[in-house]
């Protein structure tokens, strides 16, 4: 993991993968995504598509909302953490 301080706003940090963590989630991810799939299993193909419509709507809104305007003028970008399973 690579961390890097915007330098007009050293509040702002880039969080980015080295290689050697590109690899580690390269052989973590298939698994994860077979998992994901048969999790899945347990909706309806109509229920399925109905989550990934919503899902979409959340990531669209997501981007779009992502960077918000105080009442004193200071952009925040805020950062939601999912809760450890």
């Amino acid at each position: 993991m690579r961390l890097t301080r915007r330098p007009d706003d050293r509040r702002f940090i880039t969080v980015t993968l080295t290689d050697k963590g590109r690899r580690m989630i390269g052989g973590i991810f298939p698994r994860h995504a077979r998992h994901v799939a048969r999790e899945m299993r347990a909706l309806s193909p109509v229920d399925q598509a109905e989550l990934g419509r919503l899902c979409r709507r959340l990531g669209r809104g997501r981007r779009e909302g992502r960077e918000k305007e105080t009442d004193h003028g200071v952009t925040t970008n805020p950062l939601r953490l999912a809760p450890a399973l």
